[in-house]
């Protein structure tokens, strides 16, 4: 397709063509490398290349791709790294990705795949001889492995594939490579050359395996040779496998003398649906024409209704032809390539999972056409969106439990009718990158254009209001379905995701932003989902704390939560709560007439009334649910004979609901609230699901576990093993980091987003022990270990940017800051969830007060579990005088105004002084050591500038001129500055992030070089940890 800008010529009838900008990746067709195998795979092969290292054997290659339509290509004696040797022009050209070990081999192995090709994992050998990636197949997963046997190290090579075989755990495999030699000297060989042992025991190593020779179980005794004189590379597989190959061939080829040998494996294409239209941000962005019509239409409509405006909106946009990406030329294709990753790795759909239901499972048949599976879940949704009876007489003495009311001052601002300020700040909040809804305007449009259309749009909501319903191009929503967990042919493992309009999710931020200012004087205080000042963490310490003490915890187990949400119960609930009459309405507006259409493989179903239920994907959403969990935390609270823990009987996080048992007879009461409760609104409680998580046997109906996860937390494990399970899931997101290729500072980045914020939520309920902390630093290694270079020291990338370094968040580091944060909640709140922690560190160790645990841990060590840490670091931050008890100079609210409070006692005004007192303070060396890493990389920019070369790496330069600094590969093309001098800049009206935190725990880790330090922090107010009175 080519570029639609073209200029009519005056003289000659001819026509010019414009020459076209570098399009936006928005409007780019990325191949995704998520979808299924079966989509596109046909053509599998192996082939010995003979060396890719020339450009001329590189184009033989792609030759051998493009004319064969190969999807996987298993490559031997490469003798070089592909994914360095290749340029990214050949790859764009080629469509694919190489896999391979870093750096050059004496041979070498490696396996091209194309991007359609969707690659969970992979996998070599350190000798490089070995490679292999993961790829899915009919929904299944199976690796394809590249090798190539030395003549002189067939027992070697053996042992190292059953290694690399067990070390990844592969069961299902398709094995392909040179092997240098013959199975059958009959058959295989012309000359009928045996090669005696070595075939023997290859044969027997195969046998052992249980592969089978492809060529021979599909050619049974026809002589065919990849080689002049003998076949010498084969294709094996499982007996898994082998019924989806169904050809084999040989072909020639020109760049070596070994012959490709291709395999054919039946595929099953789903059947897609048309893709549906969607306005890209580029179309106005980019096209002076397209914003010059859109602002002329906006202009035209003047005080006109918002519906006619935005029709004529969208016809402009849809009139539009959408560039494509093989209009590009080739230098262009260059620039993008570099340009998408920075733009579009980094976001939340990088490591997202399958969303192509290929098959699922019925109780009668398996279901593979789109149209019978479209149809199963539109019946399905259909019996799930209709309305639920409920009882009315146990419903109306349930409401009576609700006691907690709306304050007045709240009443009448709920009551107030949409302002173009509220509409301005919902535009504003209305995040990025989102698919929109049916009418396919996003949310980019609406902050493009938001001054023009705020006012059109305000009047248009407070019209919908008054009419009682929005129109159905608005209130019509898209379903689409992602997976889960569990098995993918079962319906339920997917949830269901209404993609709203971005008109309709402008009204429900609006609603959500009036009902988030009271929200947390209506919900009971252990409800700790949607409100502001609570959190996942406060609710797992809480929990922890009761399990501690052997009390059960009971994980409520509710089917499709948010779908059968009764509107009527909803809504009476809220009337009970004090909420006013037009806030009620509202929710009557935009639920009426409400329907949505399922979307599954692209292919739309007919429309489901939502008689019931609220939108997952709705802003408004959350906020309603636990309105409406409200009634069950009240029957429970009301009705229960449990004995509290700290006042609380339940913990409640969206709906996840957890009560609390002492006994069986707790239980069964438990068991009949659960059935009272689902009668009063039609919900759908598990009985058969639900579990109870408890370290004493309570011989109650539940099945009883010992250990358990609650809201992502662990709880009955040792902390070791609770690390390694997070682990697990950091080295997942590695492996998928992996199959592509960043820079340093890019895989710091993906550190930061993915890796670390797994391992930073469990420090808020585990202590970190120095095993773990020091796998974790391992793992950091494992992600930043550049291909082709050295690995850089894990300590200078930790340090920001501003001094040099990568700002790689440090777990250790961050279990300093969110230890001191957790005991300066403690002594804020004694009610805080941590109190008990330190409550519970001072029996065990015999001690009264915060300020003698505080005073002996400097001299008896750190105790066990998160209040030894917790101690441990005050100690760190403070020198305490015996027999002191204040501790009023404690009591700070956040890390930010302790930060204020110890800067004050230094005498310094800004970061750059605090940084000076750091330095100053540290041992000599370590000021040696920054201080020569400085001068070091000074003299090496004042060099590069004096003899106007291009810049090298550091580590050569420091081999040539001499030097010493601890910088390492990473800065080979300067992707980050050398340390600069620091600015100066003043602590007031930082935000707490910005505070200097690792600076101050850095400082506060620090011993001091003499006795010149900081004066002793002297305490002054008392909180005991042990109450006289429960004594």
């Amino acid at each position: 397709n080519k570029q639609d800008t073209h200029e009519e010529a005056t003289d000659a009838g001819t026509f010019e063509t414009e020459r076209a900008r570098t399009p936006s990746p928005g409007w780019l067709h990325i191949p995704s490398s998520r979808l299924p195998l079966e989509d596109r795979l046909k053509m599998l092969g192996t082939w010995n290349a003979r060396s890719l290292i020339s450009g001329r054997k590189q184009e033989e290659l792609y030759k051998v791709i493009s004319n064969n339509n190969l999807k996987i290509v298993c490559l031997q004696e490469t003798r070089c790294d592909l994914r360095v040797v290749m340029l990214p022009m050949w790859q764009i050209v080629s469509g694919g990705r190489v896999f391979n070990k870093a750096g050059t081999t004496e041979i070498g192995t490696a396996i091209w795949v194309h991007n359609s090709v969707n690659v969970t994992r992979q996998s070599y050998d350190d000798s490089g001889l070995i490679t292999g990636v993961e790829v899915l197949f009919e929904g299944e997963s199976f690796w394809m492995i590249s090798i190539y046997v030395p003549k002189r190290g067939v027992d070697e090579t053996l042992r190292r594939l059953l290694t690399f075989l067990l070390t990844n755990r592969i069961d299902k495999y398709i094995l392909g490579g040179d092997f240098n030699m013959v199975l059958n000297h009959t058959l295989d060989s012309r000359n009928q050359v045996d090669r005696g042992a070595e075939s023997d025991r290859l044969n027997l190593w195969t046998a052992q395996q249980n592969l089978i020779d492809i060529y021979r179980y599909l050619r049974g005794d026809q002589r065919e040779f990849t080689t002049e004189k003998s076949r010498v590379d084969y294709l094996w597989t499982g007996n898994e496998l082998i019924s989806h190959i169904k050809n084999i061939s040989f072909q020639e080829t020109t760049g070596s003398d070994h012959k490709l040998v291709q395999i054919k494996l039946t595929t099953r294409r789903p059947n897609l649906g048309p893709s549906r239209w969607i306005a890209q941000p580029s179309s106005w962005r980019e096209d002076e024409d397209c914003l010059l019509s859109l602002h002329t239409v906006v202009a035209e409509a003047g005080d006109g209704p918002w519906a006619e405006t935005k029709s004529k909106l969208l016809d402009v946009l849809r009139s539009r032809k959408k560039k494509k990406f093989n209009a590009i030329d080739l230098f262009s294709k260059k620039e993008i390539y570099q340009e998408v990753p920075g733009k579009y790795m980094f976001n939340k759909t990088f490591f997202s999972g399958e969303k192509t239901i290929d098959r699922i499972r019925t109780t009668n048949r398996t279901l593979e056409e789109p149209v019978e599976i479209l149809d199963h879940f539109h019946r399905e949704y259909t019996t799930i969106f209709r309305t639920r009876m409920v009882d009315e007489r146990e419903l109306g003495d349930g409401l009576t439990y609700l006691r907690r009311k709306l304050p007045d001052d709240e009443y009448e601002k709920l009551d107030e009718v949409i302002t173009e300020d509220e509409t301005r700040i919902a535009i504003k909040m209305l995040a990025k990158q989102k698919t929109p809804g049916s009418d396919g305007l996003p949310a980019e449009f609406y902050k493009d254009f938001a001054e023009q259309i705020i006012s059109k749009l305000t009047t248009a909501f407070n019209h919908y209001f008054q009419i009682g319903e929005l129109p159905g191009n608005v209130t019509e929503g898209l379903t689409s379905f992602i997976f889960k967990g569990g098995n993918k042919e079962d319906p339920k493992s997917w949830r269901p995701i209404t993609l709203c309009t971005t008109e309709y999710k402008i009204i429900a931020t609006i609603l959500g932003n009036r009902l988030k200012r009271s929200i947390g004087e209506v919900c009971s205080a252990n409800q700790f989902s949607s409100i502001p000042g609570r959190s996942r963490i406060e609710a797992i310490q809480q929990m922890m704390g009761a399990f501690e003490e052997d009390i059960g915890l009971l994980c409520v187990d509710q089917s499709k939560a948010f779908d059968i949400v009764h509107r009527g119960v909803l809504l009476q609930i809220m009337r009970r709560l004090g909420y006013p009459p037009n806030l009620r309405r509202w929710i009557n507006v935009i639920y009426e007439g409400a329907s949505t259409k399922l979307t599954i493989n692209r292919f739309t179903s007919r429309p489901i009334r939502l008689w019931s239920g609220l939108r997952q994907g709705c802003p408004l959403s959350p906020l309603l649910y636990i309105i409406y969990a409200e009634l069950m935390i009240s029957i429970f609270r009301s009705r229960t004979q449990t004995a509290p823990f700290h006042g609380v009987i339940s913990y409640h996080f969206m709906d996840d609901a957890v009560l609390l048992t002492r006994s069986r007879e707790d239980q069964e009461r438990c068991r009949e609230m659960l059935d009272q409760y689902s009668r009063m609104t039609g919900s759908i409680i598990n009985q058969d699901k639900t579990k109870l998580i408890c370290r004493t046997s309570q011989d109650g109906p539940y099945l009883r576990e010992p250990t358990g996860r609650i809201l992502g937390a662990y709880l009955g494990e040792e902390p070791e093993s609770i690390w390694d399970r997070l682990l697990l899931q950091v080295r997942d997101q590695r492996s998928k980091m992996n199959l592509y290729q960043f820079s340093v500072l890019g895989r710091v980045r993906a550190w930061n987003s993915y890796g670390y914020p797994i391992l930073a939520a469990g420090l808020h309920y585990t202590e970190l022990p120095h095993r773990a902390n020091q796998k974790i630093r391992t793992e950091m290694r494992c992600w930043i270990e550049a291909r082709g270079s050295g690995r850089p020291a894990l300590d200078d990338l930790i340090i920001p940017r501003s001094q040099g370094g990568l700002g790689m968040m440090s777990v250790d580091m961050r279990r300093g800051t969110t230890r001191i944060n957790q005991g300066l909640a403690a002594l804020d709140n004694p009610e805080d969830a941590t109190w008990h922690f330190l409550q519970v560190y001072a029996r065990a160790r015999g001690l009264h007060s915060f300020t003698e645990c505080l005073y002996r841990a400097g001299k008896e060590g750190r105790g066990p579990g998160v209040a030894g840490e917790i101690v441990s670091c005050f100690n760190k931050i403070a020198t305490l005088e015996p027999g002191v008890t204040d501790l009023e100079l404690f009591s700070f609210s956040s890390v930010r105004r302790w930060g204020h409070r110890l800067v004050a006692q230094i005498g310094v005004s800004s970061i750059q002084e605090m940084r000076r007192w750091v330095q100053d303070h540290t041992y000599q060396d370590d000021a040696n050591h920054f201080y020569r890493r400085r001068r070091t990389i000074q003299k090496f920019e004042e060099t590069m500038r004096t003899r106007n070369t291009p810049r090298r790496s550091l580590v050569i330069w420091r081999r040539e001129v001499g030097g010493s600094t601890p910088m390492e590969k990473y800065n080979v093309q300067t992707s980050c500055s050398p340390i600069p001098y620091l600015e100066r800049r003043s602590l007031d009206g930082l935000e707490e992030v910005q505070s200097g935190i690792p600076t101050l725990w850095k400082m506060c880790s620090m011993r001091p070089r003499s006795q010149t330090g900081p004066r002793p922090v002297r305490l002054s107010r008392e909180k005991c940890l042990v109450d006289n009175s429960r004594n």
